[in-house]
């Protein structure tokens, strides 16, 4: 089915409307994308617009023993996002941070960084981000306290 809407508008010209909760397919089929709730739009752009590198994210490849690294990462003030547990790491590093860093902690540490990657965000991260601030700024506007997990 994919492939028919990207022959259809890649192909032959031809405008889509695609209304979906599988994001996944958005970015592989459509140029533009409107994101909407309750009726509002809360972001627009092209998938390229909306999927921007975020500065404080990165994906790290790691070998060696991470328990360590991983304690230095925390006290320096990074989040991790995901650990595979296979030496993948996706990190959220706070304001002011240079990569350079990441190497001085693995070394310190005796692990060896691998890769290291900017990491953008993908649309369904973006979805649920904008989600959750709109929420929270309804929340603020009818004097109700946010939800929490």
């Amino acid at each position: 089915m994919l492939q028919l809407l990207l022959s259809l508008g890649k192909d032959h010209g031809k405008s889509i409307l695609l209304s979906t909760h599988l994001l996944g397919d958005v970015e592989q089929v459509c140029d533009l994308v409107v994101i909407l709730d309750q009726g509002h739009v809360l972001r627009h752009g092209s998938v390229a617009q909306l999927r921007t590198t975020r500065q404080d994210r990165y994906r790290l490849q790691i070998q060696g023993d991470p328990q360590a690294f991983l304690e230095d990462l925390h006290l320096e003030g990074v989040r991790i996002l995901h650990n595979n547990e296979r030496g993948g790491l996706r990190v959220v590093v706070p304001s002011g941070w240079v990569p350079r860093a990441f190497f001085t902690l693995a070394d310190n540490n005796g692990v060896v960084l691998r890769g290291l990657q900017r990491d953008d965000e993908d649309l369904e991260e973006l979805f649920h981000r904008v989600l959750s601030s709109n929420s929270d700024q309804r929340s603020a506007v009818s004097g109700q306290l946010p939800a929490c997990d």
